[in-house]
């Protein structure tokens, strides 16, 4: 199934009509690692969808969140990034640059959360693991 076919899918069983701005938004995502701001967003599908508002980009993206479609990313004091990466993954946070980096290394998450609940007797619903240090480009 293409990745259109696949977000059209996911938002109608979320509940969310199926827009040409919604679908934008998602491709923008995908199409970038650099896990973008909602202003970001907003200024490179502005090109296509000249009439969009901000408060339109964050309505969508908060949409999107809810549902599952995409993942935010808690940068610092409410600041936020996008991922269009939903599956158990760490991140990489810069504290100098605030870039975001999915790690690479091969880390079990699932076994990480099925020892916790285990362990803790906790039932664990969402996971986020960020990890903070610098980045190669700010040492």
């Amino acid at each position: 199934m293409s990745r259109i076919k696949c977000i059209e899918e996911q938002l109608r069983e979320g509940g969310l009509k199926v827009t040409p701005k919604r679908v934008a938004m998602y491709n923008y995502i995908c199409s970038t690692k650099e896990h973008p701001t909602a202003e970001t967003i907003y200024k490179n599908i502005k090109v296509d969808y000249p009439k969009i508002s901000v408060s339109t980009v964050y309505r969508n993206l908060k949409s999107m969140v809810e549902i599952g479609v995409i993942k935010e990313i808690y940068i610092e004091n409410n600041f936020k990034r996008f991922d269009a990466d939903t599956s158990d993954h760490i991140h990489l946070i810069c504290n100098v640059c605030k870039s975001v980096k999915d790690s690479s290394g091969n880390i079990n998450i699932g076994k990480i959360l099925k020892k916790a609940e285990k362990c803790d007797d906790y039932k664990i619903e969402k996971e986020e693991i960020i990890l903070r240090g610098i980045c190669k480009n700010c040492w």
